[in-house]
């Protein structure tokens, strides 16, 4: 406790504080302390991730001799400065006082300090002495820059009839910042990642990942992407990576796409900062031949200290991924000519031969299982008056380009009635294209008319 007493103009200066009076006859006396600081310091604490709120509770006893009328005033003296020279924001401390009822306290409520020289009490007429109970906080919404900051506050008794003060106490005010990161999802931000579609394709997630940024801490930190494992079906199938890439993009800087692996550094800031809002859209092109199912992992999001930052509790968020792989089986065919899928054939004369006739056959499958194309001519060609063209009058050649599977018909071959194999796929039924040409060869005694038949191709597996 300060207790300091004087009844001369200038007794001297001790333990930092200075002691003065007014003239003779005037004296005073303050005794401050602190419950945490003591008699040495306004110690408001520390605060952290958890802690966002500190408060001192200050003891002030003030009394005259002879009792006159005396009031009580507050300076910050000296603005609370860090190791590294930055000082906190004096807006942040808050002051409620206490006590002093038989004169008039001017803070009752919690009020933000004031700045300059501030009066805190004035003693009744008599001046009776007074204990005044101050509680001193510091409750940032936004932590301050880490570090221990240190500075003064100076407390001055001052007759009401007199001119200067007659007693002045400093004693050191201080608050420790720990390093603190926060990274969280904003309130509009998908929590899980999930990936829907038909079939094989581009695949965007449906709402975007909105990430919630800040740190305190002093040096550069970073924003780690990981993936621990692989993408996993049902059947303990894996899913590339590679399949994924990932849009970054935030206030201020152009949007960036990147391949995902399995880590990665999205962000490096080299200083403190404040919240900062960053938003992360994924985008999966699943390859056609991705065995189907429900491919499941966890993207860990992490911010941390980068390499020279200081240390600071690492915090991080999980996103579930989702990516559903429909298993497909589907044959397309396309007509080389024209978008209607038929075999039109111009007007022939007796014993000519058609143009060729092709069309592409492409087999999207992930089944894992083998299958067949099949072709089926349901009847040989007919005329409207009933009249048949003989079975090699119609012929189809096949030519393979991707597949390890086997064409059967590769050389031209008269079409058979009824249903056939085209095109067998390799055990593990992988994707194949192929293409199919076909011809009408009239024979020199056929009747006039017009001709038809139906030739229907089908996948099935085997």
């Amino acid at each position: 406790m300060w207790d300091m007493r004087c009844k001369k103009t200038l007794v001297g200066v001790a333990a930092g504080a200075l002691l003065a009076c007014a003239s003779a006859e005037a004296a005073g006396s303050m005794a401050i302390s602190a419950v945490r600081g003591g008699s040495t310091a306004i110690n408001l604490g520390e605060l952290d991730s958890v802690r966002r709120t500190t408060y001192e509770e200050v003891t002030i006893q003030l009394s005259t001799s002879p009792a006159a009328q005396f009031q009580l005033f507050s300076l910050v003296s000296a603005p609370l400065i860090n190791e590294r020279g930055i000082t906190l924001d004096p807006a942040l401390l808050t002051i409620e006082i206490s006590g002093g009822n038989s004169g008039t306290v001017r803070v009752r409520t919690i009020t933000p300090l004031p700045s300059g020289t501030a009066e805190l009490f004035t003693s009744s007429a008599t001046g009776e002495a007074e204990t005044l109970r101050i509680l001193f906080g510091c409750s940032p919404q936004t932590l301050p820059a880490a570090g221990s900051y240190v500075g003064a506050m100076t407390f001055s008794l001052v007759s009401v009839e007199g001119s200067s003060p007659i007693v002045i106490q400093t004693i050191p005010i201080r608050v420790t910042v720990y390093p603190v990161m926060s990274l969280a999802l904003d309130t509009d931000s998908a929590t899980r990642l999930r990936f829907r579609g038909d079939e094989q394709g581009t695949l965007i997630v449906s709402q975007p990942v909105r990430l919630l940024i800040s740190s305190n801490a002093p040096g550069p930190i970073e924003l780690v992407h990981i993936i621990e494992g692989s993408l996993l079906n049902e059947e303990g199938r894996s899913l590339p990576l590679s399949v994924l890439t990932l849009r970054i993009a935030e206030e201020g800087t152009p949007p960036k796409e990147i391949p995902v692996s399995t880590r990665m550094t999205l962000l490096t800031s080299e200083s403190a900062l404040a919240v900062r809002r960053v938003e992360l859209a994924y985008r999966a092109v699943v390859p056609v031949e991705q065995r189907g199912g429900v491919y499941r992992g966890v993207v860990n999001l992490q911010l941390a200290a980068a390499a020279g930052g200081v240390a600071a509790e690492r915090t991080s968020v999980q996103l579930p991924v989702e990516l559903d792989v429909p298993s497909m089986l589907r044959l397309t065919i396309l007509s080389a000519e024209s978008d209607r899928l038929e075999l039109a054939f111009s007007k022939l004369l007796p014993g000519e031969t058609s143009l060729p006739k092709t069309f592409s056959f492409t087999v999207q499958a992930n089944t894992g299982q083998p299958y067949g194309v099949f072709q089926e001519l349901a009847y040989l060609l007919v005329s409207d008056e009933g009249r048949q063209l003989p079975q090699e009058a119609f012929t189809c050649a096949g030519t393979a380009e991707a597949g390890s599977g086997t064409l059967r018909i590769t050389q031209e071959t008269s079409v058979l009635v009824g249903k056939s194999l085209v095109y067998q796929s390799d055990p593990s039924g992988a994707p194949a294209a192929f293409s199919v040409t076909c011809r009408v060869h009239v024979p020199k005694d056929a009747s006039g008319g017009l001709y038809r038949a139906s030739l229907r191709y089908t996948i099935t597996p085997l």
